[in-house]
């Protein structure tokens, strides 16, 4: 019995022993995780002359592996000890420790779970909030993360913005000018009482190098044009209808081709082939005295069959309104034949009353003036712009509509037999094609055509 309880007591002993061996660490939880940690003690061997205490002095407790300070023996030979935890921006807090608040091994302190928050001075404060906040914190990251978001997107916006104005200018156009459908203005080509004409690229082909060049009729004030009607009772609207109608029908080399429109809206639009050139007006205003014959054929013959081709299509297309200002001759020597806003199918319903008509009067036939409407007026058009060529200036000058329209029926028009008689056959085929009564002009286009050219001077 005597000596089992030796050996109990032996045990404890060296239980005893190793304890005291095994070093005091602990974990502080402490905010901010920079921290360190410095035992305060007081300087020994009495006061210094002049001091009227004794000089507190601090050692840094050294860091372990996890995260665990290491309390040096000192701590534990004084019933108490101070402890200075301390970090950049943040008031140093001083805490008292019972030398048994500790034992050997590993700690954690607070031992409650909580944190030591030390406290913060100036912009430390804002991150300790949010170190301490979770929620908050996000809330702030997900802020600063869509203002730099909206930041960087304005700063690529702006940038795009400045690219896409310099390159509207380059193409000739004005920046301030609102985008047609999905088409970018970039230059004025006509602009009338109800409508403009623009050049314009596809937005998806601006940056190209060389984009498509799309010419852009729009249609204007349509809330007005619905309530003011034009004489045969159809609105522009209508018209530019019509006129979409008419071009998805006719695929010819010699006519103005349609690429895109959209009728409704606040501003309808027709998007048609952009023919880089000049119109037959400018031409004869080149030539005041006339072309030669075979140089004037190779101008209107074109016309010619794009509208024998119209004129051949089920139901029929009748221009209407063919004039020198509706011809165009591009770069690369096409003839273009443009304007179909009054081009009319035969056997769709009659859209102008009786005696009324649409138009331009300088070339407008007698019969179509009485309303008739037969392709024939079409020739009779195509035989005025051909005679201004020849002779370099128009067979119907008057600017006043009403003296126009008496010129033609009253049979004063000039001649081109008369005129150029030395031409034979040719000038009286030219002037069959305009004769005041459409029974006695070519039967058709085609043999208008066959005419010109088997009568051509050399």
């Amino acid at each position: 019995m005597k000596k089992a309880w030796w050996h109990g007591l032996l045990v404890l002993l060296l239980i005893r022993v190793l304890a005291a061996e095994e070093p005091t660490t602990v974990k502080f939880l402490v905010d901010p995780p920079d921290f360190k940690v410095y035992r305060k003690a007081t300087v020994t061997g009495g006061l210094k002359p002049g001091q009227l205490s004794a000089q507190p002095q601090e050692s840094e407790l050294a860091q372990s592996q996890g995260g665990y300070w290491v309390l040096p023996p000192e701590c534990f030979k004084t019933d108490s000890f101070d402890l200075v935890f301390r970090a950049p921006g943040y008031q140093d807090e001083t805490k008292n420790f019972k030398k048994f608040d500790f034992r050997p091994g590993a700690n954690s302190w607070p031992k409650d779970g909580q944190v030591l928050v030390l406290q913060a001075r100036g912009l430390a404060a804002i991150s300790q909030i949010l170190r301490l906040h979770p929620v908050l914190s996000g809330i702030v990251i997900l802020g600063l993360s869509g203002l730099g978001i909206f930041f960087l997107s304005h700063q690529w916006l702006s940038h795009r913005q400045r690219q896409w104005h310099a390159r509207i200018q380059a193409l000739g156009g004005d920046p301030s000018d609102k985008p047609i459908g999905p088409f970018v203005p970039v230059g004025l080509l006509g602009q009338g009482g109800f409508g403009v004409v623009v050049k314009g690229v596809r937005r998806e082909e601006l940056f190209r190098p060389q984009p498509e060049v799309i010419a852009v009729k729009t249609l204007l004030h349509v809330n007005l044009d619905e309530q003011l009607q034009d004489s045969d009772g159809e609105s522009r609207r209508q018209r530019f209808r019509r006129e979409a109608q008419v071009l998805e029908r006719l695929e010819h080399p010699h006519i103005v081709r349609l690429v895109h429109y959209a009728l409704d809206g606040a501003t309808p639009y027709l998007a048609m082939e952009y023919v880089d050139g000049e119109s037959f007006s400018d031409i004869i205003r080149r030539h005041p005295t006339g072309m030669p014959p075979a140089e004037a054929l190779r101008l209107i013959l074109p016309v010619c069959e794009a509208m024998l081709y119209a004129h051949t299509r089920n139901p029929q297309v009748i221009h209407r309104d063919i004039k020198p200002e509706n011809l165009m001759l591009a770069r690369n020597g096409e003839v273009k034949v443009m304007d179909l806003g009054l081009a009319h199918s035969l056997g769709e319903r009659r859209i102008t009353k009786t005696h009324e008509w649409t138009g331009t009067p300088q070339y407008a036939s007698a019969e179509y003036l009485s309303g008739v409407v037969t392709p024939a007026l079409d020739q009779y058009a195509i035989g005025l712009v051909l005679f201004e060529l020849l002779v370099g200036q128009a067979a119907n000058p008057h600017a006043a509509a009403e003296r126009a329209v008496h010129a033609v029926l009253l049979g004063e028009l000039p001649r081109l037999a008369k005129l150029r008689p030395e031409w034979g056959d040719f000038s009286q085929a030219v002037d069959r094609m305009s004769d005041g009564d459409y029974t006695k002009r070519f039967p058709s286009l085609a043999e208008a055509m066959e005419a010109l050219k088997k009568y051509c001077p050399a």
